[in-house]
C-alpha cells in the first residue's frame, strides 16, 4: 500500500514539473531533486514492508514516511494553486532563495549514489535513512498553518532510532525467516497482467455469459432451497413472511436470489421485486425501488410526492400475486416502515426476509421460525472450493489433499471457502506455495471466533500492491450500493490507482484491475452490459466493513454516515488530518458546518446522501483547496458554482444540476477552463439542457466528457481569434451532445481518440431524408456510438443512410427516432462488418416488416425497444454468432422467427410486455430446441398477466 502510494506521489511531482509551464527551472530543479528522494525512500520502503510487515512500530514507521511526503506533496501543489491565481504568497523565492525554502524539504547534500553504495554494502539503512530528513527543515517557514509539518517531520528521526532495535532482532532470531517468507510471498502474488490481457482485453471475442445469477456459484443448501419454494409456492393463501437466518457469509442472500430466479418462482408470482434494507436506509428510497420494480413505466415514479410513495405501492400490487425480498434487514423499523404497503388479498403473496439476527425476523412473525442455514459439510466445502479455484475445471490430482485441508479449515464458512479460493486462483500453481497459504490460514484461524475477519485479512495482506487501494476505495460507497463500474473506473484513473503501461488506455487496465478483484471473491458483479462487460458491481456487507476499517486504519479515507457526529470512535480529530478522502453518506442537512480546515483532503465525495440542495460551496475552497476529486452528482445545484473555478487542481468534476424552468438551461461559464487537470467532467441534469463555453477545448487533459438527461447539450461555437490547442488527444468519451452545430469534420477532427460518442438532438433531416451528423469515419478508435434524434417527423416518413459512413472499428451501435426504412438495415450491416451490439429504440427502423440477409456476421447482441414491427423473416446463417435477442414492447410483433433457435451460439430471448402470440413463439422456439438437445437455450418472458423463465440447468 505504501509503494503504491508513493508512485501516486511521485507521478504527481512529475506532472508538476512536466505540466506546468509557469514554474520558473529553478523551481522546477528543485522539486526534480525531491521527486528523486522520494524515489529512494520508495525503495527503502518496499523492503520495509516486506520484511517487517507484521510490527507495528514499523507499520507506524510507515505510516509517518507518507505523511511526510504526503505533506510535502500537499506544500507544492498548495504552491502551484496559489500561483495560478496569482494570489501572493511566498512558497518559493527567487533564484537562492527558491534553494533555500524548497532545499528545506530535503537536505542538498545528500549524496544518494553514496547512500545506494553504503547499501549494497551492507551497511544498516536505518543510520543513513534519517539524513534524507534535515533537521532544520521547515516547511512550517513557507506559511503559518504549516509549522505543525515541521514538528511531524522531526518525529521521523526517532522513529527510525526506536525501530533500528526491532530490525536487529528480526534478523538474528527465527522471525527473520517469517519476515522473509512474506517478503518473497509478494513477489509471487498478484494477477499476471499478459493472462488479464488474454482473458479481458479482446472485447471482440469475449462470449456473452449468462445473464442471471452468473456470479453466484451455490454448493449445497438444495433441501433448503426445495423448503423454500414449497413455502413460497404452498400453503395458506394469506400474506405470509418467510425468513432466512445465519451470521454473515453464510450465504443468505446467494440462497434467495437462486430460489428468487427459480423458474417456478418467477411463474408462480405475478411481480416480484428485490430491495436491500442495510443497517443505513431512506424509506424513500426503498419504497421508490420497490415501485421501480413493479412497474412497467418508470418515468412517473419520481413525480410521486415522498409521503404518497406507500400508498401507491400499495395501489400497483393491488390484487396481485406478488413476492418481495427484503435482503439484510436489521431492524424491525424498516418491516414497520414498509408493511402498510402490501396488500393482503388472500392470493398467496409472500415476503422473504434474510437477516444476520433471528430476534428481528421473529418480531415480524413470531409464530412462524425462520429457516436457520447451516454451515457447509466438508464435501460441500471441497466442492466450492474446487468451483471457485479452479475456475469450475476439476483438481489436478497434486492439489487434492493440500486443497481438501485448505477447504476444512475454512470450517463451512462459503464467504471464507470462495474468498480463500481467489487468492489460490490467481497463483501459480506450486504445491509449496498451497501448502505454505494453507500454514498462514491455519495459525491465523486456529481457535479464533472471527474466523471470516482472519481471511479477508489474509485475503487482503495477499493482494499486489497496485490492488490495494482500489480494494479500500469500495469502502467510500454506501452499504449494499450499486457501484456503476464506469464511474469507479474513472474514479480509479483521477485518483492515480492505475498504472501507465503505455500500450493500454489506462480505462482498459483498471477494468482488468476489477476484474482481478472479482476473480479473487471479493467484489461481486450486479449487473452486465449487452456486450458482457461489467455495468455494475457491489461488496458484501462484510467485506465493506472489513474494508472501512482497514481504510480508516491506514488514514486511506474517512465517512459520514447517517447522523453520526463528524469523527467516529476509529477517527478523532487528530487522525482525520492524515485522511485523503472524505465520503459523506449522510442525510444532514448541513454537514459544511461540521468540516474543519482540511489541507490535506484530496478527495470528496457525496454518494447517495439524501441531499435535496447543497449549502453555499465557499467552503469547499476554504476547506478543500487540495481537492482532485470532488463527486456532488447526489445534490441538486442551480446554477454553476464560481467556487470550483479555485479548485484548480480537480481531476474529477460530477455536479448534479436540478430542473430549471429557463427555455435557455445552464450556461457553463468559460471560466471552467481554469480547470486545466481536469480529466472527467460529469453533469447530470433531468430535463435541462446544459450549454458548455467553447473554452472547454482549451482543457487538453479532458479524457471524459459526460452529461445524462433528455436535455439538449450544447458547445458554444468557437471564436476563429481564438487559438485553442491543434487536438485534444486524451479525449476518450463525449456524450448527449447536439450535434447540428458541428456542420463540419473540424470540430472532431481535433478528439482522435473518442472510444465513446453520443449524438443527441436534430439529426434526421425532413427535407432530405436522410441522416444528418458530423463526419466520424476517421475516428479509428469509435468502439461505442448512440444517435438519439430529437425531431418528431410525420407518419410514414423515412430515412436512408445515403453518405453515411461508419468508423470501421465501431463494435457498439444505439438508433432511437432515426425513421430508417428497414430495407437500409442491409446497407447498415455492411457499412459496420464489426458490429457487434445493435440496440433499435422508438421508431429507429419504420414500417411492419424486416426481411434481412446475412448482413450482420459479428453481431451477438440485438434490441428491439418498443419497436412498431409486426412481421420478421430471417435465416440463423443471417446472425451466425447472436448471442442474446431481446424484444421489449413490441406490442406488433406477432412472432418470433423459428429458425433464430438455429443459431449455435444463441444463449437467451427475452420478450418482456410483447404480444401473446410473440410469448407463445418464445416459448415453441425452446420446446423445438429442447427436442433436438439444445438445453443451454434460455427463455425469459414478461407478460401483461405473469412472468416466465425456462433456464439451463
Amino acid at each position: 500500500m505504501a509503494e503504491t502510494a508513493f508512485d501516486c506521489i511521485l507521478e504527481n511531482f512529475k506532472q508538476a514539473i512536466n505540466g506546468n509551464a509557469d514554474l520558473i527551472p529553478n523551481e522546477k530543479d528543485q522539486i526534480r531533486s525531491l521527486c528523486e528522494e522520494l524515489g529512494f525512500l520508495r525503495t527503502f520502503l518496499k523492503d520495509w514492508e516486506g520484511k517487517h510487515y507484521e510490527h507495528q512500530a514499523a507499520n507506524h514507521l510507515v505510516k509517518h514516511i507518507i505523511d511526510v511526503a504526503n505533506k510535502a506533496e500537499d506544500t507544492i501543489e498548495l504552491y502551484i494553486t496559489k500561483k495560478d491565481k496569482k494570489q501572493e504568497m511566498i512558497l518559493i523565492g527567487e533564484d537562492t532563495a527558491t534553494d533555500e525554502k524548497i532545499g528545506h524539504v530535503h537536505d542538498p547534500s545528500l549524496d544518494l549514489a553514496k547512500m545506494r553504495e553504503k547499501k549494497d554494502e551492507g551497511i544498516d539503512m536505518t543510520k543513513k535513512m534519517d539524513q534524507v530528513f534535515d533537521p532544520s527543515l521547515n516547511l512550517g517557514s513557507i506559511n503559518e498553518p504549516h509549522r505543525k509539518e515541521c514538528e511531524a517531520i522531526k518525529t521521523v528521526e526517532k522513529q527510525i532510532d526506536d525501530i533500528k532495535d526491532i530490525q536487529d532482532e528480526d534478523y538474528s532470531n527465527e522471525d527473520s525467516s517469517r519476515a522473509n517468507a512474506i517478503g518473497e510471498e509478494e513477489v509471487v502474488v498478484g494477477f499476471d497482467n499478459a493472462a488479464a490481457m488474454r482473458r479481458y482485453g479482446e472485447n471482440s471475442n469475449r462470449p456473452l455469459t449468462r445473464i442471471v445469477g452468473e456470479e453466484d456459484i451455490m454448493v449445497g443448501f438444495e433441501e433448503e432451497a426445495m423448503m423454500l419454494k414449497e413455502k413460497l409456492t404452498g400453503g395458506r393463501n394469506q400474506l405470509e413472511i418467510i425468513s432466512i437466518v445465519g451470521m454473515p457469509g453464510l450465504g443468505k442472500t446467494t440462497l434467495a436470489k437462486k430460489v428468487y430466479y427459480d423458474p417456478l418462482i418467477i411463474y408462480h408470482f405475478y411481480t416480484r421485486a428485490w430491495i436491500s434494507i442495510s443497517q443505513e436506509y431512506r424509506k424513500q428510497d426503498l419504497l421508490r425501488s420497490l415501485l421501480s420494480s413493479v412497474s412497467k413505466h418508470t418515468n412517473d415514479i419520481y413525480k410521486v410526492r415522498d409521503d404518497k410513495l406507500g400508498e401507491e405501492l400499495r395501489k400497483r400490487l393491488k390484487g396481485k400475486r406478488y413476492l418481495i425480498v427484503m435482503d439484510d434487514i436489521w431492524d424491525i423499523k424498516a418491516w414497520v416502515h414498509l408493511k402498510s404497503s402490501f396488500p393482503n388479498d388472500n392470493n398467496g403473496s409472500r415476503i422473504l426476509f434474510t437477516s444476520r439476527l433471528a430476534d428481528v425476523v421473529l418480531q415480524a412473525k413470531p409464530n412462524n421460525p425462520p429457516l436457520y442455514l447451516r454451515f457447509l459439510s466438508e464435501g460441500e466445502s471441497w466442492d466450492l472450493f474446487q468451483q471457485k479455484a479452479f475456475r469450475r475445471k476439476l483438481c489436478p490430482s497434486e492439489f487434492i489433499d493440500i486443497g481438501k485441508k485448505i477447504a476444512k479449515i475454512c470450517r463451512g464458512l462459503p464467504l471464507t471457502i470462495v474468498v480463500t479460493a481467489g487468492i489460490l486462483a490467481n497463483k501459480e500453481k506450486m504445491e509449496d506455495q498451497w501448502k505454505q497459504i494453507g500454514n498462514s490460514l491455519a495459525s491465523s484461524i486456529f481457535g479464533d471466533p472471527h474466523l471470516c475477519t482472519e481471511t479477508l485479512a489474509l485475503s487482503y495482506n495477499h493482494l499486489p500492491q497496485y490492488l490495494k487501494p482500489c480494494f479500500l476505495y469500495f469502502g467510500a460507497f454506501p452499504e449494499d450500493y450499486e457501484i456503476p463500474a464506469q464511474t469507479l473506473i474513472w474514479l480509479w484513473v483521477a485518483e492515480g490507482f492505475i498504472r501507465n503501461t503505455g500500450e493500454k488506455f489506462l480505462e482498459d487496465v483498471a477494468e482488468e484491475y476489477l476484474m482481478n478483484l472479482i476473480g479473487r471473491s471479493l467484489v461481486t458483479v450486479s449487473k452486465r452490459r449487452s456486450d458482457g462487460a461489467i455495468k455494475s458491481c457491489r461488496m458484501h456487507d462484510l467485506l465493506r466493513d472489513f474494508c472501512l476499517q482497514k481504510a480508516e486504519e491506514e488514514y486511506f479515507l474517512h465517512r459520514i454516515s447517517g447522523h453520526q457526529h463528524f469523527f467516529s470512535s476509529r477517527s478523532s480529530v487528530k487522525n482525520f488530518s492524515y485522511m485523503r478522502r472524505l465520503c459523506v453518506h449522510s442525510m444532514r442537512s448541513n454537514v459544511s458546518s461540521l468540516f474543519p480546515s482540511a489541507l490535506n483532503t484530496h478527495s470528496l465525495l457525496y454518494i447517495d446522501s439524501g441531499y435535496n440542495e447543497l449549502q453555499p460551496l465557499e467552503f469547499l475552497f476554504r476547506c478543500f483547496n487540495l481537492l482532485r476529486v470532488l463527486d456532488i452528482s447526489s445534490i441538486d445545484i442551480y446554477n454553476f458554482p464560481n467556487e470550483l473555478e479555485q479548485l484548480v487542481l480537480l481531476r474529477y468534476l460530477a455536479l448534479g444540476m436540478g430542473r430549471v424552468p429557463c427555455r435557455l438551461g445552464y450556461h457553463i461559464p468559460a471560466s471552467i477552463s481554469n480547470l486545466g487537470n481536469l480529466e472527467t467532467l460529469i453533469i447530470c441534469t433531468s430535463t435541462s439542457s446544459v450549454v458548455l463555453p467553447h473554452s472547454i477545448w482549451k482543457m487538453v487533459k479532458l479524457r471524459h466528457l459526460f452529461l445524462t438527461g433528455e436535455g439538449i447539450h450544447k458547445i458554444e461555437t468557437p471564436d476563429p481569434k481564438d487559438h485553442y490547442p491543434s487536438s485534444l488527444n486524451s479525449l476518450h468519451t463525449l456524450s448527449s451532445l447536439d450535434p447540428s452545430q458541428w456542420p463540419s469534420r473540424d470540430f472532431l477532427a481535433r478528439t482522435p481518440n473518442l472510444r465513446k460518442l453520443g449524438f443527441r438532438g436534430e439529426i434526421v433531416s425532413q427535407g432530405w431524408g436522410r441522416l444528418t451528423f458530423p463526419d466520424i469515419y476517421f475516428l479509428n478508435h469509435l468502439q461505442k456510438l448512440k444517435l438519439i434524434n430529437t425531431r418528431l417527423c410525420i407518419s410514414g416518413w423515412s430515412t436512408n443512410l445515403r453518405s453515411i459512413k461508419f468508423p470501421p472499428n465501431l463494435t457498439s451501435l444505439t438508433l432511437e427516432r432515426t425513421y430508417l426504412k428497414w430495407d437500409e438495415m442491409s446497407t447498415l450491416g455492411k457499412l459496420l462488418p464489426n458490429l457487434e451490439v445493435l440496440k433499435l429504440s422508438r421508431d429507429a427502423c419504420t414500417g411492419p416488416h424486416w426481411e434481412t440477409s446475412g448482413d450482420f456476421p459479428r453481431l451477438k447482441v440485438l434490441k428491439f425497444l418498443s419497436m412498431e414491427i409486426m412481421e420478421w423473416y430471417v435465416s440463423s446463417d443471417h446472425f451466425p454468432i447472436l448471442e442474446r435477442l431481446v424484444f421489449s414492447q413490441c406490442h406488433e410483433l406477432k412472432k418470433i422467427p423459428s429458425d433464430i433457435g438455429d443459431i449455435p451460439t444463441l444463449q437467451l430471448i427475452e420478450v418482456r410486455l410483447c404480444s401473446y402470440s410473440a410469448e407463445l413463439s418464445a416459448k415453441e422456439i425452446q420446446k423445438e430446441q429442447a427436442s433436438a438437445g439444445n438445453n443451454w437455450l434460455q427463455i425469459i418472458i414478461e407478460s401483461q398477466d405473469y412472468s416466465w423463465s425456462s433456464e439451463r440447468y
